[in-house]
């Protein structure tokens, strides 16, 4: 029995489709609660779909008003530089933390079961692949900064040596392009040379062509000693130690990133910094590359990459085996 001048929770639904003459008994408290859950909802809906709508590039923000708007304006008429550094710790603290929003939610639908690899759009493959080891970098960071002498260091560092201390989302276009180009020349340095070394004791020939892909033999993951799988994590931005299981991980995620790119269309409507990030995933040198040679060349890698029967090894192992140590391309 229902006390008289209780509210009670009724539905979303129910409140809508209730007719006129009966809405009338529904109390001001119910109305207020109802009001702001449909709210909360559609606060929630929008929030998810912006979210999720950029990965390449920085997301657009409001421009601030009021105080904080005023003090934009100042340092950018006042103080250029000082702007310059104000805007890009804004930006790049928005961008990062909205990354890495995305990248548990999507963990937690993955492990749930409520979403799979193939549901996930393409900017959302892109975060998932990048956000693992910049939340790292990031915990490393903050925890050095909590040492005296350190934590000055890097605060200056932070200015002169940005690819080094900070992530993408705190460079600029150029930076990220040429900071990719520094990150894929020191990995072919350090790591193709004794991955080659091992698979020709195996008889594989290399340099190998792109065509070869499916009749390349490489051993699986889990037969890998550790030298090589180090040397494989390491191309990949993988801490060692994460191992086997990583590796499996990233290259089911780079995969249905390359089923997205399938069509011609895709490739061609990329902007520059979406070239960039797209070659620099899949660890393919781009450098002294016109833009139109790059979406040849990632086209002939999606194209190739997604033939029924690769195996991951082989799909790891590609950057190493198609490039020299100096490349500019694939042979």
């Amino acid at each position: 029995m229902r006390t008289r001048g209780m509210a009670t929770p009724i539905s979303l639904k129910a409140m809508f489709v209730m007719r006129p003459s009966c809405s009338m008994w529904i109390s001001t408290s119910q109305r207020r609660v109802n009001a702001q859950l449909l709210h909360s909802f559609h606060s929630k809906i929008g929030y998810c779909r912006q979210i999720r709508s950029f990965s390449s590039e920085p997301p657009a923000h409001r421009t601030p008003t009021g105080l904080m708007g005023r003090y934009e304006c100042f340092l950018k008429t006042r103080a250029p530089r000082a702007y310059t550094i104000h805007k890009m710790v804004v930006d790049g603290s928005k961008w990062c933390i909205s990354d890495i929003k995305i990248y548990f939610a999507l963990r937690r639908e993955l492990a749930s079961g409520s979403r799979s690899l193939a549901d996930l759009t393409q900017n959302e493959l892109e975060i998932l692949i990048q956000c693992p080891t910049e939340i790292l970098h990031i915990v490393v960071l903050l925890i050095l900064l909590q040492i005296p002498i350190i934590g000055e260091s890097l605060c200056v560092a932070i200015v002169f040596f940005p690819r080094l201390v900070l992530t993408r989302h705190f460079w600029t276009n150029e930076q990220r392009k040429d900071f990719w180009i520094a990150s894929m020349k020191r990995s072919a340095n350090l790591h193709f040379k004794p991955i080659r070394d091992r698979l020709r004791k195996l008889g594989i020939t290399i340099p190998a062509s792109i065509r070869d892909l499916r009749s390349l033999k490489t051993p699986p993951l889990e037969a890998l000693s550790f030298t090589h799988l180090y040397h494989l994590c390491r191309i990949h931005h993988i801490i060692p130690f994460m191992g086997v299981r990583h590796l499996h991980r990233r290259a089911n995620a780079l995969r249905q990133l390359d089923r997205h790119l399938l069509h011609s269309e895709a490739v061609d409507a990329m902007s520059d910094q979406q070239l960039y990030l797209q070659l620099y995933l899949r660890r393919l040198q781009y450098y002294g590359m016109t833009i139109d040679e790059m979406r040849v060349l990632l086209k002939k890698w999606v194209h190739y990459s997604s033939a029924p029967g690769l195996k991951t090894s082989e799909y790891l192992h590609a950057p190493a085996l198609f490039q020299h140590k100096t490349i500019h391309g694939l042979l």
